[in-house]
């Protein structure tokens, strides 16, 4: 059960390290100078509607997703299958929150407007606070009895 928990979090921190990085990236080199971003009041406009259209959309899109599809990880019979599942709806769930934050970043990188980076900055903390966790598991699982203990590690 640790091994579980310690992939799942490796998988969670690649995928939230790619937009960082790439949103530290563009940051440094809007600071130093090294990338002059486009001025132009149209980009502004079009990555200001897309922008947060896009991240709005994937917040929900991966919170229904996700509601929609663990009633048929719950029915699986075993705790080892459940836990298969749980992992393929988190990495789907991450991957649609991740995206929109490397679209704002990028969209940030061309413009330099620095609500772009505030947007993808947000969906990656929100990611954070959404991390795999042990007690997740339990309640998105609805575990109880010996399952719950196992997955809790007692």
């Amino acid at each position: 059960m640790k091994s579980y928990f310690l992939t799942l979090n490796m998988l969670f921190f690649g995928l939230v390290m790619g937009p960082a990085m790439l949103g530290a990236v563009a940051f440094v080199l809007h600071q130093t100078g090294f990338f002059v971003p486009l001025a132009d009041d149209v980009l502004d406009t079009v990555f200001g509607i897309s922008v947060p259209a896009v991240g709005i959309g994937a917040f929900y899109a991966s919170k229904l997703l996700f509601e929609k599809r663990m009633p048929a990880v719950i029915a699986r019979p075993t705790l080892d299958e459940k836990l298969e599942g749980y992992r393929t709806e988190l990495i789907l769930k991450y991957a649609l929150l991740e995206s929109p934050s490397i679209f704002a970043f990028l969209a940030y990188l061309l413009t330099g407007t620095m609500l772009f980076f505030a947007i993808g900055t947000a969906m990656l903390l929100f990611m954070v606070f959404v991390r795999p966790t042990r007690d997740g598991a339990v309640m998105h699982l609805a575990l109880g009895g010996k399952e719950a203990g196992e997955v809790r590690g007692m």
